[in-house]
């Protein structure tokens, strides 16, 4: 594995995703459990053509929604904390270009000290001692969540038979692809695909929260999201490395959402535990989503009052400032557009409410 390291971080993480999925798949094709057997009718199958009592069922790797979508965040989720860490690189050289009008009356040695912490959050949170810890109570947790599941069985709250809840449920983890029992080499696959999935949301959650840390007080010393109030520098009025920050940190906390959602709506049953777990994954992003793009959304709109305030230094022409004026309030103060905002806050409220109907329907 050394030749690894000569490799591009993302271009690694890539290739290891690649060569895990394909092991996944190959393993599960080796013991029948990749597409199910013959005979032996799908879980999911049945959810779409019912009967009301079945002998045995299977619920293999490509008819399982959860372990696809866990599959594919695990392959993604390398790659967007690898973003995020290029673009909050970017941030300072991005804020010193566009306020370059004013730096002269920055506070610096302040300034420095806020980022100086923010490096040093940073190294500790990658540091090995941190990473290694870290990883420990990953998999534990991942092994917990199995432990449930091996005790609770799937697919509790679908249940299209006339079996009991408790005897769906263990039919259908009886058949399950990545059993501990009948399939253990699979099941030690999917524990370590937790593993490393839990791993690097807790990295992207305690980045995210360092940063927001920054954001909040840097924008205390005049050094918060800035836009390029001179010149449309990058398309996106100097803002384009907030921009690659912000889509790449709404796209993972949405798909970690979704994942969660089906973990704990789809395999296991809805019920008040759930409710408070969702209830903290939101907060969670709240605090590493939102609260930042607040931050960045004020601290824009302060801007704008800066660069107008500094116009009116430099020109006595109070008719030239007001056309300017009228300009700079036109431009928008984040690089998004509101409805993109507003369609992606809309799925991330409105899927918990139609998975919960939807397995309300089937029970």
């Amino acid at each position: 594995m050394s030749f690894l390291r000569h490799i591009q971080p993302k271009a690694r993480f890539v290739l290891i995703g690649l060569g895990a999925t394909l092991a996944m798949l190959g393993m599960s094709s080796s013991v029948n459990a990749l597409i199910g057997r013959p005979g032996t009718p799908s879980a999911i199958g049945l959810l779409f053509n019912r009967q009301h009592f079945v002998g045995a069922v299977d619920l293999s790797f490509l008819q399982d929604p959860v372990a696809l979508m866990i599959t594919a965040a695990c392959f993604a989720t390398p790659v967007f904390c690898l973003e995020q860490v290029a673009a909050i690189s970017d941030f300072v050289g991005m804020n010193e270009v566009n306020i370059a009008y004013r730096a002269a009356h920055l506070q610096v040695d302040d300034i420095n000290r806020a980022i100086a912490l923010a490096n040093r959050r940073f190294r500790a949170i990658g540091s090995y001692p941190v990473s290694i810890v870290l990883f420990a109570v990953c998999g534990l947790s991942a092994h917990y969540l199995y432990d449930t599941l091996a005790k609770r069985g799937l697919l509790a709250s679908w249940n299209p038979t006339e079996l009991s809840n408790q005897q769906w449920r263990t039919m259908v983890y009886a058949g399950w692809w990545a059993n501990r029992t009948t399939h253990p080499v699979l099941y030690l696959f999917l524990w370590l695909a937790g593993t490393y999935l839990f791993y690097f949301v807790a990295k992207q959650l305690a980045m995210g929260l360092a940063f927001a840390d920054f954001a909040r007080s840097t924008m205390a010393l005049q050094f918060g999201v800035a836009p390029n109030l001179i010149y449309n520098s990058d398309g996106y009025w100097g803002l384009r490395s907030l921009r690659r920050f912000m889509q790449w940190t709404y796209g993972s906390a949405l798909i970690h959402f979704t994942v969660t959602l089906c973990t704990f709506i789809v395999w296991l049953p809805f019920n008040q535990t759930t409710v408070f777990l969702v209830t903290g994954v939101v907060l969670a992003n709240v605090a590493v989503v939102i609260y930042p793009s607040s931050i960045a959304y004020h601290s824009a709109v302060r801007e704008k009052q800066r660069y107008l305030d500094h116009a009116l230094t430099i020109t006595p022409d109070t008719s030239a400032v007001e056309k300017l004026a009228d300009k700079i309030w036109e431009r928008p103060n984040l690089p998004f557009r509101a409805r993109s905002t507003f369609s992606a806050v809309a799925i991330y409220l409105l899927a918990p409410i139609i998975l919960a109907i939807v397995s309300s329907l089937i029970s």
